[in-house]
């Protein structure tokens, strides 16, 4: 049974289920009586015709209500597998956008606003998560989740914890171990192993009882989302999801699988939703008359024409899938968009997907950002914007309050922009800190931090009260810089980065707890500077980083994870050093999680456990 028709008779039985059936009309009797009329009509087809023909009588305009509703809204929805995969004149418009992109013809596109085909949609609204939704692990102040982007939006990380177990995946990437942390005391339960062997493991996620593992089968980098294997054919490239319950944490069992077309970007997970995002190459060589060579899947489907963004660029041969998986059905999806664009960076909000990608025209950066709304795993495209300028990364981006701000560098300065929901420009400042460049950022409520650098550490605070007319309220101008920034407690903005000489030489990571108490007048209140230490993982992995307010804990690896160091931060003592460890375990990148008392960190096939009352080592275990 699929989707489709489940979807039917729950309906059905939703509108019928507080109905009495009269006993001389219930299946049982209407089954005895066709019998009498044609003994050969027995059996289990005859109670179900039976059955069939008491909820008709009942529901009558009812169930054909319900009937026209599920048809009306499944209109169009055979899918390409069904009318044949030669059948290009559905596609066609996709098709002469990519024949003209191969081609170098520099034409205007065609359908440049960017919506679902020429179809302008809108927004879902804001997602307000309901009480019994089910919820991501880490709301337990007994143990630490992923650093998360933003909010409740659950992000996926190769080591999750749901307060009793590690999961844990290998360095070898197909596999997942199952450990019991318990008081620091490590032991392995059980080993998850990928059929597959040519599937990659890129993060974990829990959910109530459920492991969820999201991963690409074959390799990531090709034309068309597919490659050789070592007999020289051809095998598609897929994103996948493997569900698998733990209530059983020695016996996992696989309970749902999911793919999609191309390698796996990236993933979230809102109120029991997965949103699946993977990239998608269109080869060269693509043959307009077979749809297979340009139009990707999802689980095995190809995507509908009306489910396929047209590019607002003349530069776009690859696509961004994005499928929603209800994970109370794992191995299906709600729905699934493609955006024909080129490579894009995601930022996920409570109820946006922001897709951006950066383009060159007329000799300057532009970054052309996409927007789709999301709810209960429905999503819909609902606008865009073209700005001069590249973005740094996904904290130079924030949506609040129905607006979203950024903040951009352009060849000669920099500036911030706050857009409605429309995607129009509301506000903004330009010309700031001209001939330098965006680190970091960091949007809280309505204020804005952002870092810039040439030789000098400036750091500004922005009011964005006024969505129209956004002000500078001050800048900070100290040596070095800060590449990552996160609130650490009331009127305090934690930054990593690294210290700077004048002649531009680095002395080393360096951490900074600046006062925000003063929005036009914030201070540096204290600095360490990490001896001997020129790298931080947390430059380019924000997950890398354990930051714990209640806790008290700043943890992260340093010189590419090979040493893991964990700090504390009052106004009375600043910075004060808790731990310093070498790891051992391959080149994967490590991970500190706390469970009550004691601290876990993991590299790879490696897991070293210490108390967090006085620090010393408590127990060790190699996978």
């Amino acid at each position: 049974m699929d989707k489709n028709e489940r979807e039917i008779l729950d309906k059905i039985k939703e509108k019928v289920s507080d109905v009495e059936i009269p006993k001389e009309i219930t299946p049982e009797e209407i089954s005895k009586k066709l019998e009498q009329k044609n003994k050969r009509n027995t059996g289990s087809i005859t109670k179900i015709l039976a059955a069939v023909f008491v909820l008709v009588l009942i529901s009558g305009v009812v169930v054909s209500g319900v009937l026209r509703q599920v048809s009306k809204k499944n209109e169009g929805t055979d899918t390409q597998k069904e009318r044949g995969v030669t059948e290009a004149e559905p596609y066609s418009e996709i098709a002469d956008y990519l024949e003209k992109y191969y081609e170098g013809i520099k034409a205007e596109p065609f359908l440049g606003d960017g919506m679902i085909m020429g179809k302008s949609e809108e927004a879902t609204g804001t997602t307000e998560p309901a009480a019994e939704d089910i919820q991501i692990t880490g709301a337990d102040s007994s143990y630490s989740d992923t650093n998360q982007r933003h909010g409740d939006v659950g992000e996926g990380d190769i080591v999750k914890t749901d307060g009793e177990y590690l999961y844990i995946r290998r360095s070898n990437q197909n596999q997942v171990e199952i450990v019991q942390a318990d008081q620091g005391t490590l032991k392995k339960i059980s080993t998850i192993q990928m059929e597959e062997e040519d599937l990659k493991i890129s993060e974990l996620y829990l959910c109530e009882d459920k492991l969820i593992i999201t991963g690409t089968i074959g390799e990531m980098w090709v034309w068309g989302g597919y490659a050789k294997d070592t007999e020289s054919e051809t095998k598609e490239t897929q994103a996948v999801v493997m569900t698998y319950s733990v209530a059983d944490r020695n016996k996992p069992e696989l309970i749902g699988e999911y793919t999609q077309s191309g390698y796996l970007q990236s993933s979230r997970f809102v109120d029991g939703y997965m949103y699946l995002f993977s990239e998608y190459m269109v080869p060269y060589e693509f043959n307009r008359d077979q749809i297979d060579t340009f139009i990707p899947k999802a689980n095995g489907d190809f995507i509908k024409e009306a489910d396929i963004y047209m590019p607002g660029v003349k530069q776009a041969n690859q696509y961004l899938v994005v499928s929603s998986i209800d994970m109370e059905h794992p191995d299906e999806s709600i729905e699934t968009k493609a955006v024909l664009s080129e490579y894009g960076q995601l930022y996920v909000s409570g109820n946006s997907i922001f897709v951006y990608s950066q383009t060159w025209k007329d000799e300057q950066n532009q970054t052309e950002i996409r927007k789709m709304s999301y709810k209960d795993g429905r999503i819909k495209g609902s606008g865009k914007a073209t700005i001069e300028g590249y973005i740094n990364d996904s904290f130079s981006l924030d949506e609040y309050e129905d607006h979203l701000r950024l903040v951009i560098t352009n060849n000669e300065d920099n500036a911030l922009y706050i857009l409605d929901k429309e995607m129009k420009i509301t506000g903004k400042i330009t010309g700031l800190a001209k001939g330098e460049q965006i680190y970091s950022a960091r949007f809280m409520g309505d204020i804005g931090y952002f870092v810039t650098f040439r030789q000098v550490d400036p750091l500004f605070s922005v009011d964005l009260s006024n969505p129209e007319n956004p002000k500078v309220l001050g800048a900070l101008k100290i040596p070095g810089f800060s590449e990552y920034l996160h609130p650490y407690g009331e009127n305090l903005l934690l930054g990593i980065g690294l210290d700077m000489s004048e002649d531009g030489m680095s002395n080393g990571v360096k951490l900074s707890m600046f006062d925000t108490t003063d929005k036009e007048d914030v201070k540096e209140e204290d600095k360490i500077i990490l001896e001997g230490i020129f790298y931080s993982d947390v430059s380019y992995d924000y997950k890398a980083a354990l930051v714990d307010v209640e806790r008290n804990l700043i943890g992260f690896g340093v010189d590419g994870g090979n040493k893991y160091v964990l700090y504390r931060y009052s106004k009375e003592e600043g910075f004060t050093k808790l731990l310093e460890e070498e790891l051992i375990g391959g080149y994967d990148a490590s991970r500190g999680i706390y469970i009550d008392d004691y601290l876990y960190l993991i590299k790879g096939d490696a897991i070293k456990s210490y108390s967090l009352e006085d620090y010393k080592e408590a127990g060790q275990l190699i996978l």
